[in-house]
């Protein structure tokens, strides 16, 4: 027995454990690969995939059909010539300065054309622009743009212009994001921050408004930006360009990349994607008309033409596409992702139906799109896709707060500006990457976050004292679309076992001391808590279920969250934790809010589940109602040689295939789950 020191705030709590050579808690760190699990909002993977389908249908006239084949419960699926996009160079910004942009507006579209560079001197008023904000302009004159007229305009701070609707989000820059949201005008589209240096001003006259951006920065980088965009009242736009520094974004956060055009918004085609440089002068249907600046991307595919070609030869009989690749494949700033398809669950959040399935070759049955990337990364190993080695990695440049788990006898001390080490499972070897790590999730967790983002997380909730309003959100993390760091989303002991788990859908599972029991919360009426110094990642929660339909709303305890978290010992706001996935051993000083179904079904436009159970109606023998079998579909995409020639990833596809049925019905529900992972499901 040995003693190992826990830092707690401004002091350190002994605690007993065992230690032993080969005690998996007390092995050496290892560093990190690059992976990171995000997923992106629903809306911009939508737009995201509709921009790659059309692109692909205008790169292959007409696709011959693929050479697939199911082997057992795999389909394996031979790239058709229009499911895979091959990788790409970077297309560096080359508009030879200065120089201007005139967009006139035609029937349908604009005839698009360089004219003469010439900034406006006279720009107005300067904007109280922050980064990643927004500033309504109101005009003079009514301003036309596809159809709707708009008597004022939002001047947002990342080189845009957006019509009936501001756009302060922090999403990527890229083509999805213009064709996605309102109507957007943007001269450059880039991650600018005018808190960094420079101003962003406009002047309203009688039959124009000229918004300019002077010398502004992008986000944390050095440089400046000065362009000039001119809406007329008769609807001709004009961009100027007088200096371009940009480096498409900020260093850090998916592929960097900047976008000059002009979109109709809401995912209006047609879309164009043109050479401004080599293109111009030209006449075009929008939709949306645009050249976007990047780096280099890696092999991309396209959900829509994967979904198509999967149901030429196979019935409409699944609720989720689950594909893996046999190639390294390029999924942005995301290591696995859910792409919503249709939903007519009420209760899950404040929105409603929707049904993108035709897009997807679908008759109103698919659900939900996951992909999990090339297959490669995981353990072919069914034991360690459900519990892998656990190890000791070390996280740089992130700082959790005091209570750090750092025994010196185990771990070299780690190096960097926020030295901490972390115990984490060791998720796979990946080749060009060494040993690499997703914090706390195994390959089941994963793809438990991956399925359940089917129906959460999205719910807001009715604060019991504070009403609705900003608290209202204070279940949801990362993009809306996942617990907070701070929601206790232990999951019962009864389903694993052993260390504590903390949800799929990423919160903590979180200790409640009772009060301010180590004397370093410093605001009046705190209580001390602390995440679970040896928890996991695994399965759904009670709530989770709920969700899911797999329990009634009177079959889920209450639970809890904290509010207003701060650092013990130093009392500031920890609020910017909120959209970080699990981490053991984190103190927190705050509030706890106790809360039951009833908060969230209380909020306007969400109210109780509907169906109560399942998303469909079905019934037993008994006519009683009864959770609806979920069918999925496991692909492996490949992309050239017949399916037979594939045996090795197909043969670890099916050992996922099987290993997730026994894990989601199993553990990760307590046994509730319906799902149902053959090629040949019974109808249902």
């Amino acid at each position: 027995m040995q003693l190992k020191p826990i830092v707690v705030g401004c002091g350190v709590l002994l605690v007993a454990v065992t230690l032993s050579a080969d005690d998996p808690k007390s092995l050496l760190w290892q560093d990190t690969g690059p992976f990171k699990h995000v997923d992106d909002s629903p809306a911009h993977r939508f737009s995201q995939q509709l921009l790659l389908h059309h692109r692909n249908r205008l790169r292959i006239a007409s696709a011959p059909s693929a050479l697939s084949a199911d082997v057992g419960d795999v389909s394996v699926l031979v790239d058709n010539g229009a499911i895979v996009f091959p990788a790409a160079p970077q297309n560096p910004f080359d508009l030879s300065l200065p120089t201007s942009i005139v967009w006139m507006p035609t029937a349908g579209g604009f005839a698009v054309s360089f004219g003469a560079a010439s900034l406006d001197p006279n720009v107005g008023s300067v904007l109280p622009l922050t980064d990643d904000d927004t500033e309504r302009v109101t005009l003079p004159f009514s301003f036309p743009l596809f159809g709707s007229n708009y008597a004022d305009i939002f001047v947002n701070s990342d080189g845009n212009i957006t019509l009936g609707a501001g756009d302060a989000e922090s999403a990527l820059r890229d083509s999805a994001r213009l064709i996605g949201g309102p109507p957007r005008i943007a001269p450059l589209l880039d991650d600018l921050n005018p808190e960094g240096g420079g101003s962003v001003s406009a002047r309203v006259a009688a039959d124009r408004v000229v918004v300019t951006w002077t010398d502004v920065p992008e986000f944390g980088v050095t440089n400046a930006n000065t362009f000039q965009a001119t809406l007329h009242a008769n609807g001709t736009i004009v961009f100027v360009y007088s200096r371009i520094e940009s480096q498409f974004g900020s260093p850090s956060g998916g592929r960097p990349s900047m976008v000059i055009g002009v979109a109709e918004g809401g995912d209006e085609g047609p879309f164009n994607q043109v050479d401004l440089t080599a293109n111009l002068p030209a006449t075009l249907e929008a939709g949306a008309i645009f050249e976007e600046f990047s780096t280099a991307h890696g092999t991309l595919v396209d959900t829509q033409e994967l979904s198509r070609e999967f149901y030429r030869t196979h019935g409409d009989k699944y609720d989720f596409l689950v594909v893996f690749t046999d190639f390294a494949v390029d999924l942005g700033d995301a290591f696995a992702f859910n792409q919503p398809i249709r939903n007519d669950t009420l209760g899950l959040s404040d929105f409603g139906h929707f049904d993108f399935s035709d897009g997807f070759g679908s008759e109103s049955e698919l659900e939900s799109f996951v992909m999990m990337g090339n297959i490669g990364v995981y353990w072919p190993d069914e034991r360690k896709l459900v519990d892998p080695p656990i190890r000791m990695f070390r996280f740089l440049g992130r700082f959790f707060g005091p209570d750090v788990l750092t025994p010196p006898f185990l771990v070299p001390p780690p190096q960097g500006p926020h030295p901490i080490s972390r115990r984490a499972r060791w998720f796979g070897t990946s080749e060009g990457f060494g040993s690499f790590t997703l914090g706390l999730n195994s390959a089941m967790s994963v793809m438990g976050q991956e399925v359940g983002h089917r129906w959460m997380a999205y719910a807001p909730f009715v604060h019991p004292t504070k009403g609705i309003g900003p608290d209202s959100f204070d279940l949801l993390g990362r993009a809306f679309s996942h617990w907070s760091f701070f929601f206790n989303v232990r999951v019962p002991q009864i389903q694993f076992g052993g260390d504590p788990r903390a949800s799929s859908m990423e919160g903590n599972a979180i200790i409640d001391f009772g009060g301010n029991v180590f004397g370093d919360c410093v605001h009046p009426g705190e209580t001390r808590f602390r995440t679970e110094p040896y928890e996991l990642i695994d399965g759904y929660t009670e709530l989770d279920q709920y969700f899911m339909g797999l329990r009634l709303a009177s079959e889920v305890g209450p639970f809890w969250y904290v509010d207003e978290p701060t650092t013990p010992g130093g009392g500031a706001s920890s609020e910017s934790l909120r959209s970080t996935d699990a981490v053991n051993l984190v103190g927190a000083c705050g509030k706890r809010v106790n809360l039951t179904v009833a908060n969230i079904q209380a909020y306007p436009g969400v109210g109780p589940r509907v169906p109560a159970i399942g998303d469909e109606i079905d019934q037993d023998a008994s006519g009683a109602p009864h959770a609806d079998v979920k069918t999925m579909a496991f692909i492996l995409l490949v992309q050239q040689g017949p399916p037979n020639s594939h045996a090795s990833p197909t043969g670890q596809l099916d050992t996922i295939r099987r290993t997730w049925q026994a894990y989601g019905n199993g553990p990760a529900t307590g046994g509730r789950g319906r799902f149902d992972t053959s090629l040949s499901p019974p109808v249902h």
